[in-house]
């Protein structure tokens, strides 16, 4: 949209430029006037051009919007009540004029049950004050799990008890490899 609206002002100025040109040549007879015109307007050109293709390749590559801090939005949502933390933070632009953002919240374990009213505080947040509209939240609660994160499996040898039922009712059995009994 800015690109069009540029290439209409470059338009504009190019007719403006020529037709002051071709009235201060036709009455003065200074026909390198028609060359400086030219070199002005191609310049405008040129720099309009430049913003846009600047936006857009940051737009691409997905930058932090400009005049926008990563850490400065991190810190305001650690500020909301229930949070701990903030990390795998990302903030982008979808376009001009839509902002986004993905990041894994860490919430405190007294608002594990809560954690929905804190989603909602860092969306209002996020949209009030850096109009972010669009945001994927993860929420996590790392001092919430109960018990190791890996846990080691280990076969438990078949008690012998349960080994004679399956004899005593005529069910084969078989032994194989690695330690694991199966019945046939």
């Amino acid at each position: 949209m800015r690109s069009a609206f540029l290439h209409v002002i470059g338009d504009a100025a190019a007719s403006v430029g020529v037709i002051v040109g071709g009235l201060v040549m036709y009455f003065t007879d200074w026909y390198q006037l028609d060359a400086c015109i030219s070199a002005v307007i191609g310049c405008i050109i040129f720099w309009g051009s430049w913003r846009v293709i600047r936006e857009s390749v940051h737009i691409l590559l997905e930058g932090v919007p400009r005049g926008m801090s990563t850490s400065e939005v991190s810190e305001s949502i650690r500020g909301i009540e229930g949070v701990n933390d903030v990390h795998h933070l990302n903030i982008w632009t979808i376009c001009s004029h839509i902002l986004a953002l993905s990041a894994h919240v860490d919430v405190r374990p007294e608002f594990k049950g809560e954690q929905a009213g804190v989603l909602r505080h860092i969306e209002e947040l996020l949209f009030d004050r850096f109009h972010i509209s669009h945001t994927t939240l993860q929420v996590e609660c790392t001092r919430c799990i109960e018990g190791p994160i890996i846990k080691d499996i280990r076969h438990r040898p078949r008690s012998s008890s349960r080994q004679q039922h399956s004899h005593a009712h005529g069910h084969g059995h078989q032994h194989h490899p690695g330690g694991c009994d199966h019945e046939h």
